[in-house]
């Protein structure tokens, strides 16, 4: 008996459809899923809103109790997971996972401990209000902040990047690797900024006193720079460069030289040092900096603190500034911290 091909539509072989049936099921199930992620979300936001514990002690339960129950005796100790009052802790009082702030927001310690505790800041993260931060405590405690009396005036959301690693078997992968947000926030009468320095090695953790004010992270950035708003511009743009916290500034050849002349000098090799730790000789009273090594280093009262060549650190790419001089400026902040130990 003939066959008419014509008459057949292949569709998948598998499920006896037609392609366009096939595609229409897909796009039934895939409203079906947002229809029920949505749903899922205002069931969730109605929880909130209730504050009605979930009746479980298992980690995401007691997690989630902690940031939205209303009830604070009960289904607030799970195994390795449990709050007290405003505080939330990790296997043990020895490790404080978050707080609730005086001010009605909560704050998760960025510090690493552990695998498992690590599982528990991820909850913590996914459960949290949006835009809760999270700061390392270790840098909190090294400047005196008592998390509980932060009063949290911005952040900036974390982000992800992908990172080609190799695993045990030795073969490359791709992993996420997250970032934390920066945060601006106020303790007592006090501005300070968390952040990480995206230019440095490993995106580098760092707590900074401003010396004034400040109504957003961009702000407090433009600020603790030092810089004009004309040479922030200018440093956006790459034309001035950043090591750690100092800047370099390239100035035109004939400046230079109507420099040297001022002084006095009549060539460079009147007044070049080699090699000089820019942290013994620019700091502005302050205490000993870490060691950026600069090649080639001039300083005078006129011509101020001016670098070539290259600038090493050892937690910063080398800073190549070529046969250009740069003029050096420093940060302006308060003080400043790092964290005690790994951040995620």
């Amino acid at each position: 008996m003939a066959i008419d091909n014509m008459a057949i539509i292949p569709g998948s072989g598998e499920t006896g459809m037609t392609g366009i049936e096939e595609e229409n099921a897909g796009i039934v199930e895939e409203r079906n899923i947002e229809r029920i992620f949505e749903d899922w979300k205002i069931r969730d936001e109605q929880e909130k809103r209730e504050g009605k514990p979930r009746k479980s002690y298992d980690h995401n339960s007691v997690i989630w109790n902690f940031f939205y129950s209303k009830d604070r005796q009960h289904y607030r100790r799970g195994s390795r997971v449990f709050y007290e009052e405003d505080r939330l802790y990790s296997y043990g009082y020895h490790y404080l996972l978050a707080v609730r702030t005086e001010y009605g927001g909560y704050v998760i310690n960025a510090d690493k401990y552990s695998i498992s505790t690590s599982g528990h800041q991820s909850t913590a993260i996914s459960k949290a209000p949006e835009g809760t931060p999270q700061i390392p405590f270790s840098a909190l405690r090294s400047a005196g902040i008592n998390p509980k009396q932060i009063d949290i005036i911005d952040k900036t959301g974390d982000t992800w990047e992908e990172k080609q690693v190799r695993d045990e078997h030795g073969d490359i992968t791709t992993v996420k690797v997250h970032h934390l947000g920066a945060c601006l926030f106020r303790h007592g009468g006090t501005f300070y900024l968390s952040s990480l320095d995206h230019a440095s090695r490993g995106r580098q953790y760092f707590l900074v006193q401003l010396r004034a004010g400040a109504d957003s992270v961009e702000e407090a950035l433009k600020q603790i720079s030092g810089l004009t708003k004309e040479d922030y511009d200018a440093y956006e743009r790459g034309e001035i460069k950043r090591q750690g916290e100092y800047f370099f500034k390239p100035i035109e050849t004939g400046e230079f030289r109507e420099l040297l002349k001022r002084n006095g000098y009549k060539s460079v090799g009147e007044l070049l040092e080699k090699r000089v730790n820019l942290g013994e000789r620019i700091n502005n009273g302050r205490p000993t900096r870490n060691e950026h090594r600069a090649r080639d280093f001039i300083h005078t009262l006129l011509t101020g603190a001016l670098v070539r060549g290259t600038v090493r650190h050892p937690e910063h790419g080398m800073l190549r500034l070529g046969k250009v001089w740069h003029r050096v400026s420093l940060n302006d902040v308060v003080n400043s911290w790092s964290a005690g130990g790994r951040v995620d």
